[in-house]
Order: structure tokens, then C-alpha cells, then sequence
């Protein structure tokens, strides 16, 4: 079941062999498949805030919870982080 899980930086890391352009993880993150998981770096680099800030604010519950959380490796599908984006509310 393991292998069938990918993860956006696998993904990245494929995308970087076949494109030569620098592109941040928020551009690579709108291709990316619903069931990929990203790492708590790329969702701090979407969110643009430090890795602490993300930490912090998975603490208070500011962030949706992880599907994976095991010692040090923690996930999130794309498509959840999607959903939480989509339903916040938009500051003018």
C-alpha cells in the first residue's frame, strides 16, 4: 500500500528532470493529484510561513491534521490542503 503513495516531492523531482525553469511549490502544487502527499517543508512553503510557524499552528488546530504522523515523517494529501484553502474566507 506504501508504494502506491507518492509524494509531491517525488513529484517535484520528476517535473525538475523534464523543466529547466526554476518554479516554487505553490505552482507545482496546483498540478499535483489529489492523493499526492505533501511534506510539512512544501506545506510551509505553500502557506508561506517558516516551518516553526506550521508547527505552531498544527499545535493550536489552525491547520487540518495529517493523514500520515509517524516519528518524523508527516503527510498531507493534496487534495485536503485543497478543501482547507477553498473554505477559507477571503480577506479584502
Amino acid at each position: 500500500m506504501q508504494e502506491a503513495k507518492w509524494s509531491a516531492q517525488r513529484s517535484i523531482g520528476q517535473r525538475e528532470a523534464h523543466q529547466c525553469s526554476e518554479r516554487d511549490f505553490r505552482a507545482v502544487f496546483g498540478e499535483l493529484d489529489a492523493s499526492a502527499l505533501i511534506t510539512a517543508d512544501e506545506l510551509a512553503a505553500l502557506l508561506c510561513v517558516s516551518r516553526q510557524s506550521l508547527d505552531f499552528r498544527l499545535r493550536v488546530g489552525k491547520i487540518p491534521r495529517p493523514v500520515v504522523r509517524e516519528k518524523r515523517c508527516v503527510r498531507w494529501r493534496a487534495g485536503d490542503v485543497r478543501a482547507w484553502l477553498d473554505g477559507m474566507q477571503q480577506v479584502e
